[in-house]
């Protein structure tokens, strides 16, 4: 096998050492230590494709974003191929060239291209079946590309405009001068808890480099090794969704609780001082005392009832002391379609159980994690960053009980619920009775939208096949 180095960094051309006589043909077409030896990669592929097209078909010039990127290795199996590739990184030595590769079933040549490349081909045979490898699954929101008739990339296709068959999505990519190649990198803290799952959703179509850190890759009791962990990643931009919110149980680990909620999001923001990145933080409405009969804005006065809105204060206060540029964002009784959480509880039980008892004098508003992730992405696109304290929950008023009730209506239940006091249901942490948030600020410097509570859990509903 003979791996030569092409003129753009980190892309290389494979030829088989072929051996045949009469009978037929053999070579090794590929060999994940010599591969790797020879490329200096540790690209391991998990995903193989194949095509068929006819002549004069064009595709390209596509790519993955962010976590979903992809190297492949690309071979023609019957028929001749121009393949292209073009370096799409902006700190790469050979960013904005190309390069281009015939690949045919007589040359049985391979070419690899690393992640963060465009890839594009067209058939110069009458037709050609098209054989490639990839490091990573094929993700549709995550695609990008750029026109194959760039006049910034001018690339040669060999074929004339008149042989080309380009379908209509290749038609409307954009031109390379209208993108930005310098693309933010967001660390996303509880990547596998609610928001955070709704977050990856949300932000896998956008130009951003995103990290996911669950509890095992981001310890965040280990306070003292935060900073070194975040910085592996150098964020331009941090998503502060992690948080302890076992309420109940915070009662019983203070210690562990500050660490998580406070201690390490004051070390996350002292990162963000030291090295000049932004800081999204989501905070609680448990950091209220629930005595307002009136929607709670931003500047109301706080007094949190138990363990957790005290820790998940003390987080506020620290973000705000060492980062103050940062954005914080309330929110209440957040669901969605996994995790533990209200809604799942209450579908599950509503199908076991012939009755069921419900807090009604507990007052605020769901909110849907795929609602809360879509309005911080809206925030990442707006023209500005506007620091400050800000409140997100689903528009309407409910209580407990309420929306329990609005649950079975949605799977046609027939278990009774009863509503009943907070003192008849006693827990270890203490609840405020009244937290509805004012969303008017967020609505109006970002003009995100809050849709009815309803709606979303109408669509959550669906969703789980209620």
């Amino acid at each position: 096998m003979k791996i030569i180095e092409t003129k753009l960094s980190g892309c290389f051309i494979i030829e088989p050492a072929i051996y045949g006589d009469s009978r037929g043909y053999f070579f090794e077409s590929f060999n994940e230590r010599t591969f790797q030896e020879h490329t200096g990669t540790t690209t391991r592929f998990v995903q193989d494709n194949q095509s068929f097209s006819t002549k004069g078909v064009l595709r390209g010039l596509h790519a993955q974003r962010g976590e979903q990127a992809q190297a492949k290795l690309v071979r023609v199996l019957q028929g001749r191929v121009l393949d292209v590739m073009v370096d799409a990184r902006p700190d790469s030595p050979t960013f904005g060239q190309y390069e281009t590769v015939e690949l045919s079933a007589e040359n049985n040549r391979q070419v690899f291209i690393p992640r963060g490349f465009l890839h594009g081909f067209v058939v110069l045979s009458d037709t050609a079946t098209f054989f490639y490898k990839c490091d990573n699954f094929y993700h549709k929101e995550a695609e990008w590309g750029v026109r194959y008739d760039d006049p910034t990339l001018a690339i040669d296709w060999r074929l004339s405009q008149e042989e080309l068959i380009i379908s209509d999505k290749d038609q409307a990519l954009p031109f390379w001068d209208v993108i930005s190649f310098k693309t933010p990198r967001i660390l996303i803290t509880g990547g596998s808890g609610q928001v955070g799952r709704a977050l990856q959703k949300q932000l896998a179509g956008e130009n951003f480099d995103t990290f996911f850190l669950d509890s095992k890759q981001l310890p965040l009791e280990q306070t003292m090794i935060i900073h070194d962990m975040l910085g592996m990643y150098e964020p331009d931009i941090i998503i502060h969704a992690a948080a302890y919110t076992a309420v109940d149980k915070a009662e019983s680990e203070p210690d562990r609780a500050d660490a998580i909620n406070h201690l390490a999001s004051e070390e996350i923001a002292q990162y963000c001082r030291l090295h000049g990145a932004k800081l999204l933080a989501i905070s609680t409405d448990y950091v209220f005392d629930g005595q307002s009969s009136e929607p709670l804005s931003e500047d109301a006065p706080t007094g949190p009832l138990n363990v957790y809105g005290l820790t998940k204060l003390k987080g506020e206060q620290a973000i705000q002391k060492w980062a103050p540029e940062s954005i914080i964002i309330r929110t209440s009784w957040v669901y969605a379609e996994q995790g533990h959480n209200f809604v799942n509880t209450m579908l599950r039980l509503l199908r076991e159980r012939e009755e069921v008892s419900v807090v009604s004098d507990q007052i605020g508003s769901p909110t849907y994690a795929g609602d809360l992730a879509q309005a911080i992405v809206d925030i990442l696109k707006a023209d500005t960053w506007q620091p400050g304290i800000y409140h997100y929950a689903n528009e309407g008023q409910v209580s407990w009980y309420d929306f329990a009730v609005a649950i079975r209506e949605q799977i046609g239940a027939s278990c009774h619920i009863t509503p009943i006091p907070t003192a008849q249901y006693p827990t270890p942490a203490q609840r405020p009775a009244y937290s509805l948030l004012d969303k008017s600020k967020i609505k109006r410097i970002f003009g995100v939208d809050v849709p009815y509570w309803r709606d979303s859990l109408g669509k959550v509903v669906r969703e789980l096949g209620g």
